[in-house]
């Protein structure tokens, strides 16, 4: 019975915690010039355009607020969760990203089908480069977080 509890509770914390993309792996590839990173991240969505704007999101949201393991973003930029729900990030996430992204190379596609993989769309890996340096300029322009030093 007590382990019938535990494992209910851990349930719970799962669906009561943020949604997530289904996708969202954002992987650490090189830094091809100084203020730039390049990752590997995973998209989903109905067509070509909509799984590329979920990798690109996916891939910025990990650089923000998760940080990328590996490279010199390790640390997020933004280590504030509140700040998500800031007009700045939200307008970020609904295209003002775009800036930001120098260079989106679909690497491998995949069609999900509902009847043997529970979804319906493609799911597609692409190769992006982010402009991290103009990222975090911005980010300081408009009091998001704070400029270095003095």
């Amino acid at each position: 019975m007590k382990g019938f509890i535990v494992a209910l509770a851990f349930c719970l914390l799962i669906v009561s915690g943020e949604t997530t993309h289904l996708f969202a792996q954002v992987k650490f590839d090189s830094m091809p010039v100084t203020g730039t990173i390049t990752v590997t991240s995973f998209g989903f969505g109905k067509n070509k355009a909509i799984s590329s704007g979920d990798a690109s999101a996916a891939a910025i949201n990990a650089l923000l607020f998760v940080g990328i393991p590996g490279s010199q973003y390790e640390l997020p930029m933004v280590p504030d969760q509140s700040k998500k729900n800031d007009p700045v990030i939200k307008d970020l996430f609904d295209g003002a990203y775009s800036p930001f992204i120098t260079e989106s190379i679909l690497l491998s596609e995949a069609k999900l089908t509902k009847r043997s993989d529970g979804v319906k769309g493609k799911s597609a890996q692409y190769k992006i480069t982010i402009n991290c340096e103009a990222l975090r300029r911005y980010l300081e322009k408009n009091n998001v977080i704070r400029k270095f030093g003095l």
